[in-house]
């Protein structure tokens, strides 16, 4: 039904012309809580359009690294171990997405299945999984032939889970996703994907999520001191033990890649720098 925001009459049809069909559905999904009238606006169907846009922009990228006239090989969920931590984390967290999404679905708490695919997307897929990978993707060998594999299969997953709420952009990207596994013409004939306990990994999600922590804490010490991003900062991370210290220290390499971190140094009990400014981040001080 139409709604009035801000005493002006908000037309559907109008909405769908200037954000297209899919930011549209999207927002309705999204307010869609049970017992609640939707109050829509005009903002978040914008909002949502820039949703469709990162979508499309994270397939481009996916399709872009992988070389012409090659398909990624299938994913064999017999073989993880020698996927790097990041790509270990998304996968994991691909599975715990696929169970949020598809309980809500079945208890038809629709706003509950499209915010959990959204935020899948947006916030563990496009602003980290992608950023992570880039480095592996320059690298010629195994490393980057595993990380293809992994971008394929959970952007793959990603867009069947979307499609109920997004359905002409996934099925768009999806049709033109390198899978040498499709198993149907057109997403929505595709089989809706299901948990598997092995993408499945605690400890590696535990590391990851403490070192994207970090990364955050250097991001906020920025932010809060005015201090650009051009500019390679010292870091000191004192962590609760030696495997954390170790964890930090082995990503030095994405630290200087998404934080522009020069020099780093990540000790159990580190003391704080004289003129220092701190971030805390679970249990370690930034």
């Amino acid at each position: 039904k139409m709604s009035k925001t801000r005493g002006n009459v908000i037309d559907p049809l109008e909405l769908t012309e200037k954000y297209g069909a899919d930011a549209l559905r999207m927002t309705l999904s999204a307010m869609a809580a049970q017992a609640r009238d939707v109050k829509l606006s005009e903002e978040r169907v914008s909002g949502y359009r820039s949703f469709a846009n990162k979508l499309w922009n994270a397939s481009r990228f996916v399709g872009m690294n992988v070389p012409e006239g090659q398909v990624p090989a299938a994913l064999d969920l017999e073989q993880l171990s020698d996927l790097s931590v990041s790509n270990r984390w998304v996968l994991h967290k691909l599975d715990e997405t696929i169970d949020k999404v598809t309980t809500a679905l079945d208890d038809y708490r629709l706003d509950e299945a499209s915010m959990a695919a959204y935020d899948f997307v947006w916030h563990t897929y496009c602003d980290w999984t992608i950023e992570l990978s880039k480095s592996a993707l320059r690298e010629e060998g195994p490393a980057g032939d595993r990380t293809r594999e992994v971008l394929v299969h959970v952007l793959d997953r990603a867009l069947r889970l979307l499609h109920p709420f997004m359905p002409f952009i996934t099925e768009e990207l999806w049709t033109g996703l390198p899978l040498s596994e499709r198993g149907a013409e057109t997403v929505m004939l595709a089989s809706w994907p299901t948990c598997d306990t092995r993408r499945r990994d605690e400890a590696t999600a535990e590391q990851m999520d403490q070192l994207i922590g970090v990364i955050d804490g250097v991001r906020t010490i920025r932010g809060e001191n005015q201090i650009s991003p051009k500019i390679p900062i010292h870091v000191v991370v004192s962590t609760p033990d030696a495997r954390s210290a170790e964890l930090v220290t082995r990503a030095a390499a994405d630290l200087k890649h998404l934080a522009n971190v020069a020099n780093l140094d990540a000790r159990p009990g580190a003391e704080r720098p004289p003129r220092s400014a701190v971030a805390v981040v679970a249990s370690c001080r930034v």
